[in-house]
C-alpha cells in the first residue's frame, strides 16, 4: 500500500492499525525504504550514521537526525515512574531506557533520600565500547551537596551484550563501598545492564565493606 493510501487509513481507523512495516513506509515515503528501516530498527540501533547508511531516497542527514531526536523521545517515555527504589529491578527499570542499546559505555547515577526516592538522576561518564572513566569524588561530592540525599545506586552498560561484571568493574564498586562508608552515605547498588538483562552486584552478595577493604582503590576505569 501507497504511503498516502495508508495515512487515510490511519486516519480512518487508527494510527493503532497500522504495522510497523506500515509506519515506516509512511516516515520514509516508500515501501523499500519502510523494509529497510524496519530491518535496521530490529537490530536495537538507532544512530544518524547508521540511518543514513541505508540510503533511503530523500533521507538527507537533517531527516536522520529527526528521526533519531524522535527514537530518543520515544526510548524517554518509555521509563518507569518509580516513587521509591527498593531493589535492583527498579533500578533497572529506571535506567534501562538510558542504557539498552548503546554503542558506547555509560555511567549512571541516582541520588536518593532516606525513603529511597529518587532526588536525581544523571549521566556521569560517557566511553568507547569497552570502558569509560569514573570520577567517584565527584559522585560522592555531587550528593554531599545535593540536599537530602542519603544514598547512592549506579548503573553503566555493557555494548558487548554480556551483564558478567569484569575485575574492574568489582574494583570500581568496591571502591565506591569503601568511600560512602567513610562519610556515611549508603551506596545502595551497582548494576550492569545489557540489553534486556542485567547483573546487580547487591543481589550478589558483592557490596560488603570487607570486601572493599579486601581488593584495594588502584583502579577507578570499568
Amino acid at each position: 500500500m501507497e504511503p498516502t493510501n495508508l495515512i487515510e487509513s490511519a486516519e480512518m481507523y487508527g494510527w493503532q492499525t497500522l504495522s510497523d512495516l506500515d509506519l515506516f513506509t509512511v516516515v520514509t515515503g516508500s515501501r523499500e525504504g519502510g523494509e529497510a528501516m524496519l530491518r535496521y530498527f530490529e537490530q536495537g540501533e538507532c544512530s544518524v550514521d547508521g540511518l543514513m547508511n541505508l540510503n533511503i531516497g530523500g533521507m538527507g542527514r537533517a531527516t536522520a537526525m529527526k528521526i533519531k531526536a524522535m527514537y530518543t523521545l520515544f526510548r524517554r517515555s518509555r521509563q518507569v515512574k518509580v516513587a521509591q527504589l527498593l531493589e535492583s529491578e527498579d533500578l533497572y527499570k529506571f535506567l534501562a531506557p538510558h542504557l539498552q542499546n548503546l554503542t558506547q559505555e555509560e555511567f549512571w547515577v541516582v541520588l536518593l533520600d532516606a525513603r529511597n526516592r529518587p532526588l536525581r538522576k544523571f549521566c556521569h561518564a560517557r566511553g568507547g565500547s569497552s570502558c569509560t572513566v569514573v570520577d567517584i569524588r565527584l559522585i560522592i561530592k555531587t550528593a554531599m551537596e545535593t540536599k537530602k540525599c542519603t544514598s547512592i545506586m549506579v548503573a553503566h552498560n555493557h555494548p558487548s551484550g554480556t551483564c558478567a561484571p569484569s575485575e574492574l568493574d568489582k574494583k570500581l564498586t568496591n571502591r565506591f563501598v569503601d568511600a560512602c562508608a567513610l562519610l556515611e552515605i549508603q551506596f545502595l547498588d551497582h548494576i550492569i545492564v545489557a540489553g534486556d538483562s542485567y547483573y546487580s552486584f547487591s543481589d550478589n552478595d558483592m557490596l560488603k565493606l570487607d570486601n572493599a577493604l579486601k581488593n584495594g582503590y588502584s583502579i577507578c576505569k570499568l
